[in-house]
């Protein structure tokens, strides 16, 4: 049986060799796309997981709900509740903060800037990491020890085996040298929190208000819990600790805003990174739709590969009718050729497998740059996978062009002169099959070019400030009390090409805003939380932001300055058209020079503002989540948590970097540089989009390709069957554009007719997809028309290739091959 099943393989694969090809290249690519997309969403569902132990931990959030304001959850949280946890809920097994800063490494002549994470020593209790170098028990037990990345070792020391070397940190004015403690193993790429260094929380941070304040935003609380059923006891536990130790402002109003305001709850690791999606911070995560909706497509995609072969091999089962006919007459079982014709499927679903394989190994390259992904070809998960769709598609999608052929009468076929048809019923299938595949691919199509243009939108939408010329510079954390942040901004107006210099708490993709209530005079009950943004000299100029109504901040007004304010209790503020509207005004020129209540940084005293000016909202963040109403104080002398702006113009970035970086070094020697553009800055808001979107692009190319093979090769099927009557028609006076015509239209009718399942469906799933978006783009009828024009001159062009010879065929020898 074997021997017979392959002869036969070969035979008809020589004979038929275009159906073969084009059903291994359909076959090929659709298997290739479900693999790669399925590995991509393998990773993506497997964040944290290779964390020893990371189903028992959890991390602690904060939620904010505060008047005015949508409810806000935090991917962090105050560090004031963690002692309290360790003490009052023994269901916690273990804790550790997280607190990351932004310093200089030295090592020899290496520099450069990295994130160091000051933790608890309680760090491998509860995320047990391995190490490669160092033991997890000792590694943070003294207090200058520091465990660096296998990567941060390679790179200050050239090597892994560095226990007991020494390197030199700069964390704003304070240096410290430490001592190599640990080397981490390589960590993944699906990791929520990588680690890049760590060292033990100094004694001295514990007394900064960081620690203890009630609401400030520390960094991470991670917790074990030993027991599962013990998660929803410690979720219940978190507010009834904050509500007997929570200390907010100074009266017992402050207090029940706060009880009121603030609330906490905890994540599993092992979800984070689509939880994340959702709240805010951690800009890197994914929306566990998006990955649904890749996997949905490579699996769509090897179904429509599927259906190409099922109507590929149909066709191909009709030319070889005189086959089985001769066979059955000669005594073949139908139980044999059925068998014989599911064996040949699937040895042909075989070979398509092996090519979708190499062609997964040559995609994996382009979907890890595509999509900043670092998936990896895994044979022990991909061979399983890659034999259960070849049988599959062998078996199951071979069933009915087998049982096809083995169902044809030998006498009729015999007598008949024609190639069988497979009757109205085969020919209506096929249709039918061709609409589903087109339907898909158009379907595909549709969303791609959507969330393409939605992509572009965040990139180039306004937001608020001129975004050309713009570079950030990461400043020292606290103001030098020898004036060098004043030196600095001075000494960056000087350099060539720089035409404004400022210094804010926030700016574009670097967000420090702190949200504080305001209220008109006299409505203290009726108080919303707005965001307050502490800029300095020049803000408004350098980054092109014109005011709506009234001035900007200037030197010349003595209550622009906050210092001031907070001594003297009056002040000046710029609010936007976000908090206009919320605090009752109808427009810019109605609100200036009105007031609003807020209460100092330094002192908590009420401060009367007046407001300067009104600004559109300024957007330093994503642009996918609504924002808020935003104020602006001004802040004569250098700030704490200030970044410098600077603005160019007239040269090349690139020049303008190595310009800053050497005047940067005349004044913090001793502090590696860190600078980036503000449209590098702001891609993280809109490049996994971007990406994503080039993904499905891929992903809809594919599925078009398939449906034009099959297509294609229906239409050489249908060639074949209708020379004679193309040979009647022409004979009977039907012009060749006549012929092509009604060839063209019925290929193109089931392709019009899958449009109308594609477009609802697109519509819905857009719909949804785009309501996540505060900015976004509106869902035109053009992108439906246009991508059906686009498909139909596609078939067109297909159809026409194989069917223009057919048009043109004399008459008499067209009658002669019929």
């Amino acid at each position: 049986m074997l021997t017979t099943i392959l002869s036969s393989f070969w035979r008809n694969l020589r004979r038929h060799r275009l159906d073969a090809i084009l059903t291994v290249a359909g076959l090929s690519l659709g298997i290739a796309t479900f693999l790669t997309l399925g590995l991509v969403a393998r990773y993506e569902y497997r964040f944290n997981a290779w964390i020893p132990g990371a189903q028992s931990v959890y991390r602690i959030d904060e939620i904010y709900d505060l008047p005015g304001l949508p409810r806000l959850e935090v991917a962090g949280s105050t560090f004031a509740i963690e002692p309290y946890l360790r003490q009052e809920v023994p269901q916690i097994g273990a804790s550790v903060r997280i607190d990351p800063h932004s310093v200089s490494f030295r090592h020899g002549e290496t520099t450069g800037t990295e994130t160091l994470d000051y933790v608890d020593p309680t760090f491998f209790d509860v995320l047990r990491l391995p190490l490669i170098r160092g033991k997890a028990e000792q590694a943070l037990q003294e207090p200058d020890g520091i465990v660096l990345s296998d990567t941060l070792a390679r790179k200050y020391f050239g090597r892994t085996d560095i226990i007991g070397a020494r390197l030199t940190i700069q964390n704003d004015r304070h240096k410290q040298d430490y001592v190599v403690s640990g080397v981490l193993a390589p960590q993944p790429a699906n990791t929520t929190q990588p680690i890049d260094a760590m060292t033990r929380l100094p004694g001295a941070a514990l007394s900064d208000p960081a620690f203890s304040q009630w609401g400030a935003g520390s960094g991470s609380i991670y917790i074990r819990i030993d027991n599962p059923d013990d998660a929803a006891t410690v979720r219940n536990a978190l507010d009834e600790v904050e509500h007997r130790h929570v200390t907010m402002g100074r009266n017992d109003a402050d207090r029940t805003d706060a009880l009121r305001a603030l609330h906490f709850t905890i994540v599993p690791l092992l979800e984070t990174h689509f939880y994340d999606a959702h709240i805010l911070g951690d800009d890197t995560a994914t929306d566990r739709r998006v990955i649904d909706s890749l996997f949905i497509v490579g699996v769509l995609a090897l179904v429509a590969a599927a259906i190409n072969y099922v109507n590929l091999a149909t066709a191909r089962a009709l030319l070889r009718a005189r086959e089985v006919a001769m066979r059955k007459v000669l005594g073949a079982p139908k139980g044999m050729l059925v068998a014989q014709f599911l064996g040949e499927a699937t040895m042909l679903a075989l070979g398509a497998g092996i090519a979708g394989l190499a062609l997964t190994e040559l995609a994996a390259p382009v979907v890890n740059a595509l999509g900043g992904w670092q998936v990896s070809i895994d044979y022990a998960f991909l061979l399983p996978v890659l034999l259960a769709v070849v049988l599959a598609i062998g078996l199951g999608a071979g069933a009915y062009p087998a049982f096809v052929l083995a169902s044809f009468r030998p006498a009729i076929v015999l007598a008949s002169m024609k190639i069988p048809s497979g009757g109205r019923m085969g020919a209506r299938v096929r249709a039918a099959l061709v609409g589903v595949q087109f339907a898909f691919a158009v379907g595909l199509a549709i969303c791609t070019l959507v969330v393409d243009m939605q992509a572009r939108h965040l990139r180039t939408a306004d937001r608020g400030f001129g975004r050309d010329g713009l570079v950030e510079i990461t400043t020292p954390l606290d103001p030098s009390p020898d004036g060098r942040q004043r030196i600095l901004r001075d000494a960056l107006r000087s350099v060539p090409g720089v035409t404004a210099v400022t210094m804010a708490n926030s700016a574009p993709g670097h967000v420090r805003i702190i949200d504080e209530p305001a209220w008109r005079p006299g409505t203290i009950g009726q108080r919303s939380n707005a965001g307050f943004i502490a800029v300095g000299p020049d803000f408004f100029r350098t980054l092109d932001i014109v005011p709506l109504a009234g001035r900007v901040f200037d030197d010349a007004h003595g209550d622009d300055d906050t210092k001031a304010a907070e001594l003297s209790g009056h002040g000046t503020i710029i609010i936007d058209t976000v908090a206009m509207r919320i605090f009752g005004w109808s427009s810019p020129r109605e609100a200036v020079g009105q007031t609003l209540v807020y209460r100092a940084d330094s002192n908590q005293r009420a401060i009367t503002a007046t407001i300067a000016g009104v600004v559109a909202p300024v957007r330093f963040q994503s642009m996918r989540d609504a924002q808020g109403p935003q104020i602006f104080r001004y802040y004569r002398e250098p700030m704490p948590y200030g970044r410098s702006i600077v603005r160019f113009a007239h040269s090349d970035p690139k020049i303008i970097m190595a310009r800053l970086a050497e005047k940067w070094r005349t004044i913090f020697p001793e502090i590696a540089f860190s600078a980036q553009t503000v449209d590098d800055a702001l891609a993280q808001y809109y490049r996994p989009d971007q990406q994503r979107g080039q993904l499905f692009t891929l992903g809809a190319a594919v599925a078009l390709a398939v449906a034009c093979l099959g297509l294609y090769g229906l239409a050489a099927f249908n060639t074949e069957r209708r020379m004679h009557e193309v040979g009647i028609r022409k004979t009977l006076g039907a012009t060749s554009g006549q012929v092509m015509r009604l060839m063209l239209a019925h290929f193109l009718r089931p392709v019009m007719l899958a449009n109308l399942v594609a477009w609802p469906v697109a519509w819905a799933c857009m719909q949804s997809w785009l309501a996540g978006f505060e900015s976004r783009v509106t869902l035109s009828p053009l992108y439906f028309l246009g991508v059906t024009a686009c498909a139909l001159v596609l078939c067109g062009v297909t159809v026409f290739s194989r069917t223009i010879a057919l048009a043109r065929a004399e008459p008499a020898r067209a009658l002669r091959t019929g």
